[in-house]
């Protein structure tokens, strides 16, 4: 491996293990637990209802496409999850 790339991996290692050292200090917090258990459900779907629908009114039948996409990604995850716990 060249020495550049070695040196890069190196810096993001230690950056990615210092990031994690405080994410995990941070949550000792009920405030940040709180936080982040809100920004965790609202990616359970509430968020991306209300994406969909904004992509649809603020961008017509431009936004039907990529709203399909979205929509037909959610609910093959959504199948995945349930063969997943059968």
């Amino acid at each position: 491996m060249p020495h550049k790339i070695g040196l890069c991996l190196h810096w993001m290692h230690a950056l990615d293990s210092a990031l994690c050292i405080r994410v995990n200090r941070a949550s000792r917090n009920r405030l940040t637990r709180l936080f982040f258990r809100l920004i965790s459900r609202l990616g359970d779907g509430i968020f991306w209802y209300a994406v969909m629908i904004g992509i649809l009114l603020s961008q017509g039948q431009a936004g039907a496409l990529p709203t399909l996409h979205m929509a037909l990604a959610g609910f093959e995850r959504h199948a995945d999850l349930q063969v997943a716990q059968r």
